[in-house]
């Protein structure tokens, strides 16, 4: 009797444990990810956008929003010439189930959610092998909080999903939950038409290694068998952009390999970059060389593995003809390569002990080797408590863009559009007037020291609206030539 009712004391601890490790995460980065729309204002590119798919994403295949610059006889063009997300779906689907959440609400807790399962799935892969309950919870904690996934908070992004719901397969899987792990899986795939050559970048080293270490084939199967799907779901996604969505540009030759292709590359530019890697990016890249420098030590081919996986990335990365680094979400498949020593070892108190020190090495280094990244110190935000604007500040808004017969030409600011994306007009993003070169408008509702604030105040000076006041109760700003009911 006292054996059964320690085991289920113990059996509590643990979903307690598990309860915590998923819940600080998602709280904190929830709480963020609020104060980031309904406080200090969100950015259109990207954080606005995905809150718009992540609600209204019903129609194949997926459209830019109404407001975005075109011709008005023009229909609006596919987002799946830029990204194949049918991620968003699933997601819109379930807001329907919830629609009174608002918007950039629902982004903000999905935004929560992915850290969560992180933490939750590092614990469930730590939680035997440590056999202290307080060393796994530590390690879920410390690698949910790693340096990659701190820089993706301040400029939320839903790419962070494909590492942590690749943490949660490999997590499922070795906890005897097949049908669970692939359906994570499955998600992962969907995020992003890339998402399956990440997975299997890390599966193919991963069998790779399993092979040169003669492990059983029955533990590469299953891996061969992900593999397969990986490829082939990417591979799918990219002709399917190429042949029936095709974009203007490639995004590939856009962002990363120039056009003619290489043609940016010169020897200073790539020892410029490997110092700047080690230094802006540390964070990310100096884990990724301590696993490498353990992995050779140790004669580990599987540890190894989870070090070389992400190179053809950061290589990618690195050479980039827009210099992009591993800026803010950019680093996410690092995130994988500190979780790796628990993948790798699933029963093994060192690679535990490891992946702490890995993850503890990356949020160090994250403090003074952080580059140009939205937010170098998300941890300075204080939680979110303004629980009364979520809902409220939509309303306001949608009340002022329903006069739009009164006001004149309208045009609204980043932080506005974030919030009631699916409300804007077509041309009525400040943003778009320059680069569009479109009409002055007559008023400008915006928030008053929005991160796009410089790109606003020009465009109020250039149209010489003069007179400005406050919606009462809210953030939002209307510069306007005369005085409007919108304040009154």
């Amino acid at each position: 009797m006292t054996a059964v009712s320690g085991a289920a004391r113990g059996a509590a601890a643990g979903q307690l444990a598990g309860l915590l490790c998923f819940v600080l995460p998602a709280a904190w980065v929830t709480s963020y990810t609020l104060d980031h729309f309904y406080t200090t204002g969100a950015y259109v590119w990207d954080s606005g956008l995905f809150a718009h798919f992540s609600a209204f994403t019903d129609r194949w295949p997926m459209l830019w929003p109404d407001f975005l610059h075109r011709k008005p006889e023009e229909p609006r063009l596919t987002f799946f010439s830029i990204h194949f997300m049918p991620i968003f779906y699933p997601l819109s689907a379930l807001h329907s189930l919830v629609a009174f959440v608002p918007p950039a609400a629902w982004f903000a807790v999905l935004q929560g959610l992915w850290s969560g399962i992180l933490g939750l799935a590092v614990f469930m892969l730590c939680a035997r092998p440590a056999g202290s309950m307080a060393l796994a919870v530590a390690t879920a904690l410390a690698t949910a909080f790693c340096g990659p996934m701190l820089a993706t908070i301040g400029y939320p992004h839903v790419e962070t999903a494909i590492p942590v719901l690749l943490v949660l397969f490999f997590g499922l899987r070795d906890s005897g939950r097949p049908v669970a792990a692939w359906l994570a899986l499955a998600l992962c795939l969907s995020i992003r038409e890339d998402a399956g050559l990440h997975a299997a970048s890390f599966l193919i080293l991963l069998v790779l290694a399993q092979s040169l270490s003669r492990a059983p084939r029955q533990a590469m199967r299953g891996n061969l068998v992900a593999i397969a799907v990986c490829l082939a779901c990417s591979l799918f996604a990219l002709a399917l952009q190429h042949v029936v969505y095709p974009g203007q540009a490639s995004s590939l030759k856009r962002v990363f390999l120039g056009d003619p292709i290489g043609a940016h590359i010169t020897w200073q530019l790539v020892a410029e970059r490997v110092l700047r890697f080690l230094t802006d990016w540390g964070y990310a890249v100096w884990p990724a060389l301590i696993l490498m420098v353990v992995a050779l030590w140790r004669r580990n081919l599987v540890l190894l593995a989870g070090a070389l996986a992400p190179v053809p990335w950061v290589v990618l990365a690195l050479l980039s003809v827009r210099n992009i680094g591993l800026a803010d979400y950019y680093a996410f498949p690092l995130v994988v390569t500190i979780a790796w020593p628990a993948i790798a070892q699933p029963h093994d108190l060192f690679a535990v002990r490891l992946q702490l020190l890995l993850a503890i090495a990356s949020i160090l280094l994250f403090v003074p080797l952080s580059g140009p990244i939205a937010d170098r110190a998300p941890w300075r935000t204080s939680l979110f408590s303004d629980w009364s604007a979520v809902g409220r500040y939509e309303t306001v808004l949608r009340d002022a863009l329903s006069r739009r017969g009164e006001l004149g030409r309208l045009m609204l600011d980043d932080g506005v559009i974030s919030l009631v994306p699916e409300a804007a007009g077509l041309d009525e993003w400040t943003r778009q007037w320059e680069v569009d070169r479109l009409p002055n408008p007559d008023v400008v509702i915006y928030m008053r020291g929005g991160r796009i604030w410089g790109e606003t105040e020009k465009v109020i000076a250039a149209s010489g609206l003069t007179h400005t006041c406050r919606i009462a109760g809210t953030p939002f700003m209307v510069a306007s030539r005369a005085a409007t009911s919108l304040c009154r």
